[in-house]
């Protein structure tokens, strides 16, 4: 992880790739290829690649955390509906570790639902982020936002 902030991704990689080997639980095995996916997610840009490592965490360990970002690189290459079916699935089946994941799912769920002018939807999902953090700046913002467009 310290090589991958620092920006020497073909090392940090590497080391992942020998974390996987000497990992003995699938949950640890899991928690490498979420931060390979995260690197690839984040910093590396290559969503595809991301996709397919959060798809071989969840095969080993299929937690709702994952979910929220392998929904952001679903939208990131344009699947949006599969971006949706995600993100619906993570709030609506599976269990999260905390809060956090589950407020940033519906957060991301109305903002897709803002884009595709479902303004309702959007509403609801915003207000379920914030009943989760109710003083997160960034959720309040965006429901003063979204009032212009549901009376």
């Amino acid at each position: 992880c310290i090589y991958q902030e620092k920006g020497i991704f073909d090392l940090a990689e590497k080391n992942y790739e020998k974390a996987l080997d000497l990992a003995t639980t699938s949950e640890r095995k899991s928690s490498i290829y979420e931060n390979m996916a995260n690197m690839y997610l984040y910093y590396r840009k290559d969503y595809r690649k991301a996709i397919n490592l959060y798809l071989q965490a969840i095969e080993l360990n299929d937690s709702g955390n994952l979910y929220k970002d392998l929904g952001r690189a679903y939208y990131k290459i344009h699947q949006k509906k599969k971006a949706e079916e995600v993100w619906l699935k993570a709030v609506n089946e599976k269990n999260f570790n905390g809060t956090y994941f589950k407020r940033g799912t519906y957060y991301f769920l109305a903002l897709y639902y803002l884009e595709t002018k479902e303004y309702q939807k959007s509403k609801e999902n915003i207000l379920k982020a914030i009943e989760l953090s109710p003083n997160n700046n960034q959720y309040l913002t965006f429901y003063k936002k979204l009032k212009r467009y549901i009376p």
